[in-house]
């Protein structure tokens, strides 16, 4: 499988095409909110169904944990902390 192939040479197969890449093409074959059941498909053994689920499972946590770095780092103060909001001034009467 193709979404496989440069995970299977390890860190230079991902960085060959690009982690970005990888991760996409990787989601665009095995991706359990497709309208497929890739799990299901017969070119797979349960042990690789198995085994894919796990890198699945990686690829989602390393997704969500870049998002949150990013996240961070874009509301962040220069000594990493997340910026407080101004205060607000009083309203006068």
């Amino acid at each position: 499988m193709e979404a496989l192939e440069a995970l299977r040479e390890g860190n230079e197969g991902v960085r060959a095409v690009g982690w970005v890449e990888y991760v996409e093409e990787f989601f665009d074959v095995i991706n359990d909110r497709a309208p497929w059941h890739w799990q299901e498909w017969s070119c797979f053994t349960p042990d690789e169904v198995g085994a894919i689920n796990t890198v699945q499972q990686l690829l989602r946590d390393a997704c969500q944990r870049h998002r949150n770095s990013a996240r961070m780092k874009s509301s962040s103060a220069p000594g990493g902390q997340p910026e407080s909001s101004p205060p607000r001034p009083k309203r006068s009467t």
